[in-house]
């Protein structure tokens, strides 16, 4: 899995190795939480954005910031490679 982010005005590219058991262990984790919250109709919070945020940064081994992540692509891209990690 590959991304590209704007850091300083520039485009960087990041490379994911493979999908580790631990790290798609914490996916499903999260998967849990998000189903939850969707299930109950509950409204999703800011702690549950962080956990995507978070977690992406992890599947790219810290390359980056979440800082970095935040400035440097658009939220809908960052659901968009949350969904990449279940395929």
């Amino acid at each position: 899995m590959n991304i590209v982010l704007n850091i300083n005005g520039e485009n960087k590219s990041f490379s994911a190795r493979k999908i580790t058991g631990m790290k798609y262990r914490r996916f499903l984790e999260i998967q849990s939480i998000l189903s939850e919250v969707e299930e109950k109709q509950l409204p999703f919070k800011l702690e549950h954005y962080d956990m995507l945020v978070t977690f992406l940064v992890e599947v790219f081994d810290n390359k980056f910031t979440e800082e970095e992540l935040l400035e440097g692509l658009g939220a809908d891209e960052i659901q968009v490679k949350w969904i990449e990690v279940a395929k």
